[in-house]
């Protein structure tokens, strides 16, 4: 009785785990291992499961962090093209397409920031998401200059690409461009004018070459209605890369010895004055030609002077310049790329005409 009393008393053994096989490793692991604890619900399981969640818990984080920096990215280059600057120097222009308008100094110019934030483009250093991620479509800058010249005489403007980006890789090589200009005072020599009323538009293809100069338009100027004529670009695409953006710089043509009064312009009769006919091409990237208009006789220098006012080079000087027209073949091999001022002195006048440099 008291055997039996003692055994009720004795909790039970816990169950011994089978163990598959018979071999001697397994019995001595019964033997000094005691018995064997379930897999499932174990301390060492548990540190496991709670550190594979803390790593996926640490990667959607960063993917979350990641997602947000697009965002302020993207807000920020979408505001920063919106951001409206005063113009710090008349040396800059405006750039202007069917839906923006950059206006500029030459910095501005250059970075790129546009009037209408939901026109994204691929100018300057300020770009869009599509720009950054996706496949490129290929940008361009196309702008005709000013210029000036007298009535009735032959003159050449330039169709100039002032900046592309990415146009090798979409394959641009044609051209496509519609020009408008007034038929009164402007008469095309080489391509056929569509006329409406008082505007006239010239259609011009070519292929995109080594310079910057994409082609030369011939005018006969007249005597009209106005004493310029715009040179408006109403349209550019690249044929192959229709999908590229455009910017365009329009120009005009500006005629010396006529006077507009009231609804008449005529000719006068004058010594011609000391003036700038043109300058091409500008850009210029070592060399260009200048073409001035001498009303005196004397001492007559032209320089290159940057914005600071510092001579970059002198480019013509003569003691006993004679009245009339001078043809200038001018070196700018030597000059760093950038913005200058042709300054032009005779012994009575200083004329200055814009002028670019790019290397």
């Amino acid at each position: 009785m008291n055997n039996q009393n003692i055994n009720m008393g004795t909790p039970p053994l816990p169950k011994q785990p089978q163990l598959r096989g018979n071999s001697v490793r397994a019995k001595r692991f019964a033997t000094h291992c005691g018995p064997v604890a379930p897999m499932y619900g174990t301390a060492n399981t548990q540190g496991l499961v709670r550190s594979a969640v803390a790593k996926t818990n640490v990667l959607l984080t960063l993917c979350c962090v990641v997602f947000v920096l697009c965002l302020v990215v993207t807000t920020t280059q979408l505001k920063a093209q919106t951001l409206k600057r005063s113009v710090i120097s008349n040396a800059g222009r405006y750039a202007q397409s069917d839906s923006m308008k950059m206006n500029s100094t030459v910095g501005q110019s250059a970075i790129g920031r546009v009037s209408n934030a939901q026109q994204l483009h691929n100018i300057g250093f300020w770009y869009g998401v599509k720009s950054l991620f996706g496949l490129p479509n290929g940008s361009s800058l196309v702008m005709i200059p000013s210029v000036v010249a007298d009535i009735g005489v032959n003159v050449h403007i330039p169709l100039i690409l002032l900046q592309s980006k990415d146009l090798q890789r979409v394959k641009a090589k044609t051209f496509e461009a519609v020009i408008r200009y007034n038929p009164h005072v402007l008469s095309s020599t080489q391509y056929q004018c569509n006329r409406s009323n008082d505007s006239c538009r010239i259609t011009v293809t070519g292929k995109l070459g080594t310079n910057d100069t994409l082609i030369t338009l011939p005018f006969l100027t007249k005597l009209g209605n106005d004493v310029y004529s715009p040179l408006v670009i109403e349209s550019f695409r690249w044929i192959e890369a229709p999908k590229a953006d455009i910017s365009v710089q329009h120009g005009r043509i500006d005629f010396t010895g006529i006077c507009h009064e009231g609804d008449t312009t005529r000719l006068v009769y004058t010594v011609k004055p000391t003036a700038f006919l043109n300058a091409f091409p500008n850009p210029a990237v070592s060399s260009t030609t200048v073409n001035i208009q001498l009303g005196e006789v004397g001492e007559t220098t032209l320089a290159l002077v940057d914005l600071h006012g510092r001579v970059a080079t002198q480019l013509y000087s003569e003691q006993n310049a004679r009245i009339g027209e001078h043809v200038i073949q001018a070196d700018v091999s030597n000059v760093a790329s950038g913005e200058y001022f042709l300054i032009l002195r005779t012994p009575t006048q200083i004329l200055s005409h814009q002028f670019i440099v790019k290397k």
